[in-house]
């Protein structure tokens, strides 16, 4: 549950990065995003065991 929070938290904040950086640094926020969800996942967060997410992020 914890977990999940957290995971929600960093999505408020990496909308508001966007939002402060505007639309052409859009695309570096969500690379940014992608970077920190497979971090997660590697640290075996997820209901996937960490694997599906970090398969996607690398295609």
């Amino acid at each position: 549950m914890q977990r999940e929070l957290l995971r929600d938290e960093e999505a408020v904040e990496v909308e508001q990065l966007v939002a402060q950086r505007g639309d052409r640094h859009e695309q570096g926020a969500e690379l940014e995003a992608a970077q920190r969800q497979t971090l997660g996942a590697r640290r075996g967060g997820g209901h996937d065991g960490g694997r599906g997410r970090e398969m996607r992020v690398t295609e």
